[in-house]
């Protein structure tokens, strides 16, 4: 007991110096319609007392069901999965018995009119073209015909905030940068490469990931690689914080996918103890040459969460495809590659954990981007290899499983 009290404490103060620390979120200067970089996404059901969100009980047909109506026993409830993409919101639901087909809707929060986008048989959809940095709302009503009357069932609504397009920035010079205060923070390095916004600026500086935050540059210091199919990441280093993890790229990583992908604000020295107190590390320490499996990130990511955030190794022989998929479908993904001095390998011992965050084909062959712990301590944020490298250097880990964890 005594030990436990003693850890939480521990954790504790971990938490609240990263609190202090770590920048809050940039939100855009703009109208009441942006409500800021959160990606948040809520529901609202049929039966809420937020009226102006409400759907009309018919939407295109005077045949379709009322609320309450007898089509419950027809159809069920449409529920759904939402996310969001650079200027896009991703839909995934599953089949609904008796179901002909599901409308897709959607609104801006300042409309009172819902859109059909879409009369769909398939059980996902991507809606595109969306503004970055407004809040959509959307809903699915699955559809059946009874009697020559076409009906719709009950309904769901959720919402979120469309990421913005994001792409790479290269330094094309060594430069300041500031946080959103406009006071000088610290420094990047001519050639590295960072994730940031595209289309938006803050009071007109660039806008790009930094560890876990976001800081301001001026643009005349960096260049938009708009190719790039990229997800915004921000890398932290394990050499960095309190805590030397000399072998702790497993726990850090983990830090940069839920951090990037989740918005939370999960602390690289705590999920190091956190980890070693729940001996979720095997030969050694963390911070003296010891590791983790697969297996143990993905407890890890469980057990630090209270149960709120799961993952799975998906990987198999074919990861290229799997990691170009899951990047289009908005997802990071930790991959365990061969590693040697800060270099990808085929040939090396030794491995580590990084977080393969976006693609680029140039000149006909495919690259990966990657955060990679090894460099994090400057805010240097983003690598890229060659995805036959990448591929080939996952696939020859012998030590331990192969690697590729996702979030479910």
């Amino acid at each position: 007991m005594k030990r436990y009290i003693s850890f939480c404490l521990l954790i504790t103060v971990v938490a609240l110096t990263c609190t202090m620390l770590t920048s809050a979120k940039f939100e855009p200067v703009s109208d009441c319609e942006y409500t800021g970089l959160d990606n948040t996404s809520y529901q609202i059901t049929s039966d809420s007392e937020t009226e102006s969100n409400e759907m009309p009980d018919s939407l295109t047909s005077d045949n379709m069901a009322e609320k309450g109506s007898s089509t419950e026993s027809l159809l069920d409830t449409v529920d759904f999965n939402l996310t969001s993409g650079s200027e896009m919101a991703i839909l995934k639901w599953d089949d609904i018995c008796n179901a002909e087909g599901y409308n897709i809707y959607y609104k801006t929060l300042l409309s009172d009119e819902w859109i059909l986008y879409d009369s769909t048989e398939s059980t996902d959809i991507t809606i595109k073209n969306l503004d970055g940095g407004r809040r959509y709302y959307f809903s699915i009503r699955a559809y059946c015909t009874k009697n020559s009357k076409l009906y719709e069932s009950r309904y769901i609504i959720k919402s979120i905030v469309v990421d913005y397009n994001y792409c790479i920035y290269s330094a094309i010079n060594d430069a300041d940068i500031y946080n959103k205060d406009k006071k000088a923070c610290g420094s990047i390095e001519k050639d590295s490469l960072y994730t940031g916004y595209y289309d938006y600026t803050y009071d007109g500086y660039i806008v790009i990931n930094y560890m876990s935050t976001e800081v301001l540059v001026k643009s005349e210091n960096v260049s938009a690689n708009e190719n790039a199919v990229i997800l915004p990441t921000g890398t932290i280093g394990q050499y960095g914080g309190s805590i030397k993890g000399y072998s702790a790229c497993g726990p850090t990583a983990v830090a940069i996918l839920l951090n990037s992908e989740k918005n939370t604000n999960w602390n690289k020295d705590s999920l190091i103890l956190f980890s070693e107190f729940n001996n979720l590390n095997d030969q050694g320490s963390l911070r003296k040459g010891g590791g983790m499996t697969d297996a143990m990130l993905i407890k890890l990511i469980k057990m630090y969460s209270g149960g709120n955030y799961s993952a799975s190794n998906i990987y198999d022989s074919n990861s290229t495809e799997i990691l170009k998929e899951q990047i289009d479908n908005g997802h990071r993904a930790i991959v365990v590659l061969q590693y040697s001095g800060g270099i990808v390998t085929h040939y090396s011992s030794k491995t580590h954990f990084v977080v393969i965050c976006g693609y680029e084909y140039i000149n006909d062959e495919l690259f990966f981007y990657y955060a990679d712990p090894y460099y994090g301590d400057g805010g240097d944020s983003i690598k890229i290899a060659s995805a036959a490298l990448i591929s080939e250097s996952m696939g020859m880990v012998v030590k331990e499983p192969k690697t590729l964890i996702v979030l479910n």
